[in-house]
Parts: structure tokens; sequence; C-alpha cells
């Protein structure tokens, strides 16, 4: 296995393993504001969205890929979360009782990690502005 491929690999795991610690976060937040994404409860959310991928950036020192970690982490707890709006809408007799939760909990969840993916791409964009700024100096 090439360099590469075992740093990559490395840092997929690393966003999975993150993703659902960022995921429960998530999910517990979400779960106290009932999926209101016009509540106060569900700005602080979106903010905790937003923050955790940038946990990982101590990685930088390392060889490890902390761009690819982000991104996996944030698709890793949005599949946890979507995952977990389906199953609660859709298990066992609850079918009729909520048939708009799984529209709220698919906004919500998608806003948040949504949010957290911007500013993520957002922040390696000037990461790697910086980067280069600093090399022609």
């Amino acid at each position: 296995m090439s360099d590469n491929t075992r740093r990559n690999l490395i840092s997929i795991l690393i966003g999975l393993g993150t993703g659902l610690f960022m995921s429960i976060l998530v999910l517990y937040m979400m779960i106290t504001s009932y999926f209101n994404i016009m509540s106060l409860s569900f700005v602080l959310t979106a903010t905790a969205a937003c923050a955790v991928p940038f946990c990982l950036t101590f990685l930088r020192k390392t060889e490890w890929n902390v761009f690819l970690a982000q991104i996996v982490m944030i698709l890793t707890s949005f599949a946890i979360t979507v995952i977990y709006g389906f199953y609660v809408t859709y298990a066992g007799e609850t079918v009729s009782a909520y048939s708009s939760f799984w529209t709220q909990v698919l906004a919500a969840s998608a806003l948040a990690h949504g949010l957290s993916l911007g500013l993520t791409v957002l922040g390696e964009l000037l990461h790697r502005h910086g980067m280069n700024k600093n090399r022609k100096s």
C-alpha cells in the first residue's frame, strides 16, 4: 500500500469516527430544539455543526489529509441524522402520526450540515490561499 493511499485511508477512518461523534452531538441538539429551524436552539445547533469540523485542524501538523477527514465527518454525520429521521418517521405504527416529521428532520439536518460543509470548504480555501501567499513571500 502506497503512502498516499495509507494517508487517505487513515483520514477516511478519522472522518468516520469523528462523524459519529458529530452526529450524536448534532442529533442531541436538534432533538432538544424539536427540529425547529426557526428557534434559537437551532442557531446554536448550526453553530456547533459548523465548529466541530474545525476541531480537526490540529491534524494539519501530521501527514493526514485533514480536508478529506472533515468532509467525511460531515457526510457521515448527515447520513446518520437522515437515517435517524427515516427510522423514527417510518418505524412501526408511527407512519401516519408523523408524516411531516421526515421533512422537518431532513430540512434541519440539511441546513446544519450544509452550513458546516460550506464553512469547511471556505476555511480550506482560505487556508490554501494563505499558504500560497506565504510561499510567494
